[in-house]
């Protein structure tokens, strides 16, 4: 018992001091955000940067996926975090957590796990990343012996072989666009892979060295691992520039919160530093390489970027980006307009409150929201409050995307982080009085906290209606 007592009073210590410095780190600039400074404050900081030193870098690792990481410290990105933690005069400490777990981003950070994730997509707009370390792409893996030679995706062999794919993942939309389907073996997400190594991605090439899979489409490090490491005689043919509408090469790079700003730039400078070394290691790993002129390790396999670059601007704008209103037609009858006027006069012939605050929210309309509910919704301000307003504001263009690309599970995905956010703000209120549905002193920011609740809840049963879910009105 004394023995496990003073294991957890050095982790806390470890933990608590690691948390302290990453505080530390985020005051030199203020805790603003990387895009609030202005340019004589990012000279500032990436001037002291340059050569500034760290006693610990926090980071957060897969425990069972290999080649990238494992808990045993083997994979290409621990050794390059490592290479990054001798530059800066830090030890690593590891904080390990499946990377296919769901709400990654937002619940590392914000139940302070780490300050650092790694093989982060330079575009996931929730993260400040550093300059991009390598730029890699999906591939078609197969034994040498077979004799395939894919000009392309729409090659009729690849509806005819077994051919394996990642559960989620860019090349399975790829080729089920193409009516590869029924042939298609999934490799299903699992959260234990660091206690059964069978359950790892990269076991999916292994099958193809194996015999038990013809093909399999799968990121590029999986399968050059195999190659170059483990010496397996396969061909590995790169997919980047065989389709125009799905991304399938990605510059990845080390994330952290936007506030971290004097860490990004330690980080670019180790960077510049140790280009040749991470290079070095990607290439012992067997990782394909895509040409990529801004970043730390340059490839040889050409690259798709341009299109890459338009696809995934596009794509933001289209998930990420609030919809703008459409305003009606010059043509609009006085029964298409819903103004306040019109539902004062509803309420008052009876309308039922509830569904016109459903109707309020799914029409993304906070005008409406509020007057339903007489909340003042400015008075609501902090980020995790604006956070779940955007997330709510999401609502229909995700239903509308799910339905046009026939995927409902979209939607579910959705409900999910919906939850996850609004979990997030309850339990921030739990610590921080300030934060707390009920303000005694404060009508207006109670009142609008409360409108807050109602629109999570409208989602969540539109929602699940939409998936053909009835929503309990309470959990006991």
């Amino acid at each position: 018992m004394m023995v496990r007592t003073i294991c957890a009073a050095m982790f806390a210590v470890v933990v608590g001091c690691g948390s302290a410095l990453a505080n530390d780190l985020r005051a030199y600039t203020k805790d603003k955000n990387f895009d609030d400074l202005t340019p004589a404050e990012h000279a500032t900081a990436k001037a002291e940067a340059r050569n500034r030193k760290v006693p610990v870098l926090r980071v957060c690792a897969d425990p069972g996926n290999m080649p990238q990481s494992n808990n045993n410290a083997e994979g290409y990105q621990n050794k390059i975090i490592e290479l990054f933690a001798a530059d800066l005069g830090a030890r690593v400490n590891y904080f390990w957590r499946p990377y296919h777990e769901r709400g990654l981003t937002r619940e590392t950070f914000q139940n302070d796990e780490c300050d650092l994730l790694l093989d982060m997509p330079v575009a996931l707009q929730s993260l400040l990343t550093t300059d991009p370390l390598y730029r890699t792409t999906y591939v078609l893996a197969y034994r040498n012996d077979r004799g395939f030679d894919f000009k392309s995706l729409d090659d009729p062999k690849l509806r005819e072989l077994k051919v394996g794919v990642f559960q989620h993942s860019g090349i399975r939309e790829v080729l089920e666009r193409r009516g590869v389907k029924k042939n298609l073996e999934l490799h299903v997400i699992s959260y234990d892979t660091d206690l059964v190594e069978q359950h790892q991605p990269w076991k999916q090439v292994q099958k193809v060295v194996d015999g038990e899979l013809d093909v399999a489409a799968v990121w590029g490090p999986f399968a050059g691992w195999l190659a170059k490491m483990k010496g397996e005689p396969l061909t590995i043919q790169p997919v980047n520039m065989m389709d125009d509408k799905v991304p399938l090469e990605f510059d990845l790079a080390i994330g952290m919160r936007p506030n971290n700003v004097l860490l990004k730039y330690m980080l670019d400078w180790a960077l510049s530093r140790k280009a040749k070394e991470i290079e070095a290691i990607l290439n012992d790993y067997g990782v394909p390489l895509v040409r990529c002129s801004k970043c730390a390790a340059d490839g040889t396999i050409p690259s798709n970027g341009a299109i890459y670059a338009r696809l995934r601007n596009s794509t933001q704008d289209r998930y990420l980006k609030q919809a703008e209103d459409v305003p009606l037609g010059a043509d609009a009858t006085a029964d298409q307009k819903v103004t306040i006027h019109r539902m004062e006069e509803w309420l008052t012939e009876g309308a039922d409150l509830q569904a016109e605050l459903s109707n309020a929210v799914i029409a993304n309309s906070p005008e409406r929201v509020a007057f339903l509910r007489g909340a003042k919704i400015e008075r609501l301000s902090d980020p995790v409050e604006l956070s779940l307003i955007r997330q709510i504001a999401l609502y229909p263009r995700i239903v509308e995307a799910a339905a046009v690309a026939h995927e409902p599970h979209r939607i579910a995905f959705y409900l999910y982080d919906l939850a996850s956010e609004f979990h997030a703000l309850w339990t921030k209120g739990r610590d921080l009085p300030y934060l707390r549905f009920i303000i005694q002193n404060d009508a207006e920011v109670t009142i609008a906290r409360l409108a807050l609740v109602q629109g999570v809840v409208s989602v969540l049963a539109s929602g699940l209606a939409v998936l053909g879910v009835h929503a309990p009105d309470e959990m006991r």
